[in-house]
């Protein structure tokens, strides 16, 4: 396997997007799993470090090798039944004492959070009260960032600017005209 701090289980949209955002606004070393062969080549053609890999099966788990520098476990498979797999399995290495990293797990529905806290999961949740969160967020973000840019606007328009922003295809012009001359014609 060797040296990195994460390994997400399941790289799928939520897995592929957790790596994502572990290697670039976290700065970590990730590895990927996963048993879907069209899902290791669209990230092996992105450059990710995946490997094949089915967490239900025993096999992967009698060959994997826990490094050191491991810190965090994301359970990120489709399956509820394969997360509850997997938690047993990194559970049982934890009780050997060849594992102690966080352990994430990710659950469709509301019931399925108490069981896999108690199983041994560090941290369990929601995915899609994450994703209304996160939509929430980002779009509060974006509503914010425009007032702003109106702000500023009405703000150029008080001091005689008209500003005019064009959409395009690359970087996008920034016209700006006197006020009395944009409204010369109009009046």
């Amino acid at each position: 396997m060797g040296a990195v701090d994460v390994v997400v289980l399941g790289m799928g949209r939520i897995g592929g997007g957790a790596y994502q955002r572990l290697v670039s606004h976290h700065g970590m070393k990730v590895l990927g799993v996963d048993n879907d062969p069209e899902t290791l080549q669209i990230h092996q053609a992105g450059g990710r470090n995946v490997i094949e890999g089915d967490a239900v099966d025993s096999d992967f788990w009698d060959k994997l090798v826990i490094c050191e520098s491991l810190k965090l476990v994301l359970l990120a498979m489709p399956s509820h039944a394969g997360n509850i797999h997997a938690l047993s399995q990194l559970k049982d290495r934890v009780n050997a004492g060849q594992f102690a990293s966080h352990i994430v797990a990710i659950v469709k529905y509301a019931d399925e959070v108490e069981l896999l806290r108690s199983l041994g999961a560090d941290e369990v949740f929601l995915v899609d009260s994450e994703a209304g969160s996160a939509l929430a967020d980002d779009a509060v973000a974006a509503w914010k960032s425009k007032q702003v840019r109106g702000q500023a606007q009405r703000e150029r328009l008080r001091r005689g600017f008209q500003v005019r922003h064009y959409r395009a295809a690359g970087p996008a012009p920034l016209w700006v005209f006197p006020k009395a001359w944009y409204l010369r014609g109009r009046m």
